[in-house]
């Protein structure tokens, strides 16, 4: 039989893990959390992208105008993956619809050509920080932003 040891080396990634736990667990009141919701959102696949050094993304609103962004990268996000590049990209389009009320008490259908992405939402988790950031933000929109995610692959074919 072998005892447990008085002290342990961290894992590097135990200090993402507790500043997740920190925010998931931070609210004073739980929050509010849509299980029906009442109006369908979706995003245009074909116009989500962020390939080379440009990004755009659009959202098909209920009263039928279509919201969308663009823009072209700066250099701290250029060298990044294009696996990452295009998770921000709908990351921050989400936030946007959040932040402006838009999407309030709405189910969203984010499809995306991008499999790491899906995962990592579903997992949870993954193995890039950088991923793992950006599946943290999309938690918190789940969590405070009163909306329903669904996060689909579809062939980029």
């Amino acid at each position: 039989m072998t005892t447990a040891p008085e002290t342990i080396e961290p894992v590097t990634r135990f200090s993402d893990d507790l500043e997740s736990l920190e925010l998931l667990f931070s609210p004073d009141v739980p929050p509010r959390h849509v299980v029906r919701s009442q109006h369908l959102f979706t995003c245009i696949y074909r116009f989500v992208d962020a390939s080379g050094a440009g990004f755009g993304s659009s959202l098909l609103l209920p009263n039928g105008t279509v919201a969308f962004r663009q823009g072209i990268w700066g250099r701290d996000v250029e060298a990044s993956t294009s696996n990452y590049r295009e998770l921000r990209n709908l990351v921050e389009t989400i936030e946007e619809g959040c932040e402006s009320g838009s999407l309030l008490g709405s189910e969203l259908f984010i499809f995306t050509d991008n499999t790491s992405a899906e995962g990592a939402y579903y997992r949870g988790n993954s193995p890039s920080q950088t991923l793992f950031g950006l599946v943290r933000r999309l938690r918190l929109i789940d969590m405070h932003g009163q909306v329903i995610l669904h996060v689909m692959h579809v062939a980029g074919t």
